[in-house]
């Protein structure tokens, strides 16, 4: 009895699961967005049938930028592993609380925003490379080799 307790939340426990406030939550359990069930005056929603919805509609959300089509088994490939970062993701926010979550977020979000911050850098060089007056200018033939897959390349530019 117990267990299906921890099963059954309320719509206070489900803000606080997902995130939103409880007037969003009674709007979307009123419009049936939601999985939930009106017991009485009451809400009552089964953990696992929202988790299952939560799957289920951020599979429908992911979208494919337009004129980019890939084949369907990289296209699956990538949808087997967004779903698998996502549980990951969420296994991992049930078990910490926000103080320690936000440490692991903080870190992949630096980790990005290097990443980002180092692709820009190569595409100035890149087109430096090939600009003819500039002073890096290395002809277009020269610029497209194996010259962006050397880590020395970089590090004379201050980049790496």
């Amino acid at each position: 009895m117990a267990e299906n307790q921890d099963n059954v939340l309320t719509i206070e426990e489900l803000d606080l699961y997902l995130k939103i406030s409880k007037s969003t939550l009674y709007k979307l359990a009123q419009k049936g967005e939601v999985p939930g069930q009106k017991v009485g005056k009451h809400w009552r929603f089964r953990r696992d049938i929202v988790n299952q919805w939560l799957a289920d509609s951020h599979q429908t959300t992911i979208r494919q930028p337009r004129g980019n089509k890939m084949p369907d088994k990289e296209q699956k490939f990538l949808d087997a592993l967004d779903k698998k970062l996502w549980n990951a993701a969420d296994k991992l926010r049930s078990t910490l609380d926000a103080a320690q979550y936000k440490h692991a977020v903080l870190g992949l979000l630096f980790v990005k925003y290097v990443s980002d911050a180092f692709d820009i850098k190569r595409q100035e060089l890149i087109a430096q490379f090939k600009e003819l007056g500039h002073d890096y200018f290395l002809g277009p033939d020269e610029a497209d080799k194996e010259f962006f897959e050397q880590t020395e390349s970089f590090k004379r530019f201050q980049v790496a």
